[in-house]
């Protein structure tokens, strides 16, 4: 949080790597949730401690991973180019879920799959249900720390 400039109470980090997590800087009062945020600190300089609230999507990589290494892709460059070649994805679902579900579902036995796949669905069709399936839990992060939280949000 502190090396993205986090400073105010209600900024909010998004990291995208390995996985994807969603931080909203709660002061210096931790935050948890049954709906599955857990607080961390965001940084410590002297005696004052600030925290954050995360909410996590921890297949982001491995999802894009796995979807090249089963030949929708050869590069991870090009998703978005593929994806945009086809106006939606066709009905085509995915559910990113290799290690479940994080918030606001926390349900770990979730499994990744398609749904909605026909005769003409094609593999950019699959590519944008990937990427749009990650951009969805994204927003899903982000509208559950909106439910739970009484911050405004200031910079993302």
């Amino acid at each position: 949080m502190w090396g993205s400039c986090c400073f105010n109470v209600g900024d909010i980090k998004l990291t995208m790597g390995t996985g994807t997590f969603f931080n909203i800087n709660t002061g210096r009062s931790p935050h948890a949730s049954a709906s599955g945020l857990y607080p961390v600190v965001g940084w410590r300089l002297g005696d004052e401690i600030v925290f954050s609230a995360e909410g996590a999507n921890n297949d982001t990589a491995s999802i894009i991973k796995w979807a090249q290494n089963i030949g929708l892709f050869d590069n991870p460059q090009d998703t978005a180019e593929i994806a945009m070649s086809v106006p939606d994805s066709d009905g085509v679902f995915f559910i990113p879920a290799f290690s479940g579900l994080g918030p606001p579902y926390n349900d770990f036995t979730a499994a990744s799959g398609f749904v909605g796949m026909k005769p003409s669905t094609t593999k950019a069709h699959l590519v944008r249900a990937v990427l749009e399936s990650l951009a969805f839990r994204t927003a899903q992060l982000y509208t559950c720390v909106q439910a739970e939280t009484t911050y405004n949000f200031s910079t993302i």
